[in-house]
C-alpha cells in the first residue's frame, strides 16, 4: 500500500491526519517517512523464440544515470 493510501485510511501521524481532517484509526508516526523512488527500467526485446528476455540497469553507470533526473531534473532518456 501506498502511504498517501494508508493516510487517507487512518494510517499514520495523528497530527497529519488531523489537520487533514482524516479521523485517526491506527497511530502510526512513521507512514511516508523516508518513501523513495525506485529507479528501474525494464527493457524488454522479443526474440524470435517468442520467449522474453529482461534487462535491468544494474551497473552503478547505468544506476547513476537513471539517477541524474531526480538532481537535474533530465537524464539519458530525456
Amino acid at each position: 500500500m501506498s502511504p498517501q493510501l494508508l493516510k487517507l485510511s487512518g494510517i499514520g501521524d495523528p497530527d497529519v491526519l488531523q489537520n487533514a481532517d482524516v479521523e485517526v484509526v491506527v497511530d502510526l508516526r512513521g507512514v511516508g517517512n523516508n518513501v523513495r523512488e525506485h529507479k528501474f527500467i525494464g527493457i524488454t526485446y522479443q526474440m524470435k523464440e517468442r520467449e522474453m528476455l529482461y534487462i535491468w540497469p544494474t551497473t552503478p553507470r547505468h544506476m547513476a544515470q537513471v539517477s541524474v533526473k531526480e538532481e537535474f531534473g533530465s537524464n539519458f532518456l530525456t
